[in-house]
C-alpha cells in the first residue's frame, strides 16, 4: 500500500468509526445532560409562562389567562459574585378588568437594582402599583444576615459546588416517551417526553436543604405537586448535552381550575455575562416604600 493510500485511509478510518458509535440509552442522555448542566458557569434564557384558568396564588388571585415573557442572563461561576439581568413583561384578565406589568431586575454581589417600567392594574383592586421608571437599588444581605425585605442572606460560592454536586448526581426524571430529533435554533436534539420521579424528587429537596443550611428549602407540598401534576418535555444536545429547550405543563391548583405551561429556552452557555450598574439610583428602603409610587403594592 503506498503511501497516498495509508494516509486516505488514516484520514477516512476516524470518520467510519465515528458513526459506528454505541446509541445511547435515554437514561443515559438524562445523566449526561445532568453532569453537563451541572459545570454551566453563564447562560442566557428567554421564556414564557401561561396560566389559563383561576390560580389559588395569592398575589395572582382572580386573574385569569395571564401570560408572562420572561428574558435574562446569568453568571453562576462564583455564588460570592452572582450577578444576573432579568426582563419581564406580564398581562392577565380578571373580573375587574385588564393587568400589565412590566419590569428589570439587575443583581450583582452587593446590590441588587430593579425598576417598574409600566403598569396597568384595575382600579378595584386590594393591591396597585405606579410605575415612575425609576432605578432603585437594595442592599444585598451579608451571609449571616436576612435582608429588610425577607429574603435571608446570600448562598456561599461553596453552597454552589454542594448545589452543582446534587445536579451532578441526580436521577430525577422518569423516561415516558422517546420522540423524534429535532432542530431547535440550529441545534440537533434528543427529545424526550419525561416525569419527575416523586421520591427521587422528595430526596433531592431534602438534600438541597441540607447543604444550604435551609436556606433553600421550599414548601414540600407544593414542590412535589411538580411531580404529581405536570409532565415534561426536554430537548437535549446531541453535541454536547446541554439542555436546550423544556417544556412543563399542568395543574397549577389542587382542584384543577387552572393550567400552566412553562417555556424555557437555553443558550450561549458558558458565554461572558456584563451587568452594567444603572445610573441615577435611588436607596430603597422600607421607608422610601411607604413614600413612593410602589408603596400602594
Amino acid at each position: 500500500m503506498n503511501r497516498i493510500k495509508i494516509n486516505l485511509l488514516m484520514i477516512v478510518l476516524p470518520l467510519l468509526l465515528g458513526g459506528c458509535g454505541v446509541k445511547l440509552t435515554p437514561t443515559a442522555i438524562l445523566e449526561r445532560m445532568a453532569e453537563v448542566m451541572s459545570q454551566v458557569n453563564q447562560v442566557e434564557v428567554t421564556g414564557q409562562l401561561k396560566l389559563t384558568g383561576t390560580s389559588d396564588t395569592a398575589v395572582l388571585n382572580g386573574l385569569r389567562e395571564l401570560t408572562a415573557d420572561f428574558s435574562g442572563k446569568i453568571d453562576i461561576a462564583n455564588l460570592d459574585k452572582l450577578a444576573y439581568t432579568l426582563n419581564l413583561d406580564l398581562t392577565g384578565q380578571g373580573a375587574e378588568g385588564d393587568t400589565q406589568i412590566s419590569a428589570e431586575v439587575r443583581g450583582m454581589p452587593d446590590y441588587t437594582y430593579f425598576r417598574i417600567k409600566s403598569a396597568s392594574t384595575p382600579p378595584n383592586l386590594p393591591w396597585s402599583l405606579t410605575p415612575d421608571n425609576r432605578w432603585y437599588k437594595v442592599k444585598n444581605p451579608d451571609n449571616s444576615a436576612g435582608d429588610v425585605l425577607g429574603g435571608g442572606r446570600r448562598l456561599t460560592n461553596a453552597e454552589g459546588l454542594q448545589i452543582r454536586e446534587l445536579i451532578k448526581n441526580s436521577r430525577l426524571f422518569l423516561v415516558q416517551t422517546v420522540l423524534s430529533p429535532e432542530t431547535v435554533k440550529g441545534i440537533r436534539t434528543y427529545h424526550l417526553a419525561v416525569m419527575l420521579d416523586r421520591g427521587a424528587w422528595g430526596d433531592w429537596l431534602d438534600l438541597l436543604a441540607a447543604v444550604t443550611n435551609d436556606q433553600l428549602k421550599p414548601n414540600r407540598e407544593g414542590a412535589l405537586k411538580l411531580a404529581d401534576n405536570y409532565t415534561y418535555d426536554l430537548w437535549i444536545s446531541q453535541r454536547d448535552y446541554h439542555l436546550i429547550k423544556l417544556v412543563a405543563q399542568g395543574n397549577l391548583s389542587p382542584a384543577g381550575r387552572s393550567e400552566s405551561v412553562l417555556e424555557l429556552n437555553l443558550s450561549r452557555f458558558d458565554s461572558p455575562v456584563s451587568v452594567a450598574v444603572p445610573s441615577e439610583v435611588k436607596e430603597f428602603t422600607i421607608e422610601s416604600l411607604l413614600q413612593s409610587p410602589l408603596g400602594n403594592l
